[in-house]
């Protein structure tokens, strides 16, 4: 049977009779996923009708094995993999190349995780890389090491306490491998053609490791070498499925984890890496900078960016807003305008996700710029005039 799909726009509200959704998967929508989609139930506010509305995530959340929620993005697919790849510094595997001709972002997850199951499959069939690990344990037998001491602590148990090292698969590359397919194969997106391949890679890696569950942050910050050099795209996979993993879900008697996008968290690490790497010699931005103030530092910022110039000092600070805005929010200057006056800067910018925020204004003794880094074309040509401007105050 064919899924039903309904479809949201990014920060568009849409509305749907009373007869398209069922209580009980609204209600489901509402307690699940109320962090990504605004519900409205039907009730004479709303003629009657339900209103859903995304909160600038994307992603794909099945309801029910007939019913599913696509969370549609604004920027062309091709160019959302550009920035994930950019934000987490993958773009020099070319891991997501033949990827980038998707259109959807159901279809896009899909083919995410069939490449994923394929490149496992291969991988095993060269042979899953295996190391040496000590291990301690009683025996019946003799193997490797006696330890001595605590056979003389127990000496009437008849098992004998041996140290050895035994050459197995289950190490970290393989099991974050087994984790992500894990995750896949509970996501209730997949079509059964998928799953198939899935299952297949799945049963072949759990013969030989142990599943444990796996942080996000593990599959990009491993060490390789000419024996594990090739898991590196497949950690870069693994990362793509686990990283973007939503909250769990009931459907029947099985459990549904959903595919979800944070496109205001992407946006903001994806400008700072960009700036990062186009910034000429001597300029340097630093995230997430945390300031504290009061005498229990119960005021607290943190600030998106910080550009400082050769010798640390700080020189304009920049707050990315994932908003289609035609001019800045008060709400959004006056924050920028607090984080300049806490670290003692007179240059102040927002950065938008659209060519048509272009603002200038002063407030106070604080120069605020507002500034669009569109994400619907050529991300390059997007960025210059950030670049230049950030380049005329570093050189200031």
């Amino acid at each position: 049977m064919t899924r039903r799909v309904l479809e949201l726009q990014e920060y568009a509200a849409r509305h749907w009779p009373r007869s398209e959704l069922r209580e009980e998967v609204g209600a489901t929508i509402w307690r699940h996923f109320g962090k990504q989609v605004d519900v409205e139930f039907p009730s004479p506010r709303t003629g009657d009708v339900w209103k859903l509305t995304s909160k600038g995530w994307v992603g794909f959340i099945p309801l029910n094995d007939d019913l599913g929620l696509a969370l549609r993005p604004k920027v062309p697919v091709r160019n959302l993999f550009r920035m994930l790849e950019v934000a987490y510094g993958l773009d020099t595997l070319r891991t997501f190349d033949t990827l980038y001709e998707c259109d959807q972002i159901d279809d896009l997850y899909e083919r995410v995780v069939l490449l994923l199951a394929r490149l496992v499959l291969v991988r095993a069939r060269r042979g899953l890389h295996r190391a040496y690990l000590n291990h301690h344990d009683r025996l019946p037998y003799l193997r490797g090491r006696l330890d001595v001491g605590r056979l003389l602590r127990a000496p009437w148990r008849a098992q004998l306490p041996c140290h050895f090292d035994e050459h197995t698969a289950d190490v970290a590359e393989n099991q974050l491998l087994l984790w992500a397919l894990h995750v896949a194969r509970r996501s209730g997106i997949c079509s059964e053609a998928t799953l198939a391949v899935v299952r297949r890679a799945h049963r072949l890696l759990r013969a030989r490791v142990d599943l444990h569950p796996c942080d996000a942050s593990e599959y990009l910050t491993r060490n390789y070498d000419r024996l594990t050099e090739d898991y590196r795209p497949l950690h870069a996979l693994g990362w793509f499925v686990v990283e973007h993993a939503g909250p769990a879900h009931q459907c029947g008697d099985r459990e549904m984890v959903p595919f979800l996008l944070d496109m205001n968290r992407l946006f903001e690490r994806f400008v700072a890496s960009w700036l990062r790497r186009h910034l000429p010699e001597g300029h340097h931005i630093r995230a997430q900078q945390r300031l504290q103030f009061g005498e229990n530092g119960d005021v607290r910022f943190i600030v998106d960016l910080v550009l400082t110039d050769r010798l640390g000092a700080p020189r304009a600070v920049m707050d990315t807003k994932y908003k289609r805005s035609t001019s800045p929010r008060s709400a959004d200057v006056a924050q920028v305008v607090a984080y300049s006056q806490a670290l003692g800067v007179r240059e102040a910018m927002l950065i938008y996700p659209t060519t048509a925020a272009d603002w200038d204004g002063w407030v106070g003794d604080t120069h605020v710029r507002a500034l669009g880094f569109d994400l619907g074309g050529d991300l390059g040509e997007a960025g210059a005039g950030v670049m230049k401007w950030l380049i005329g105050l570093g050189e200031a």
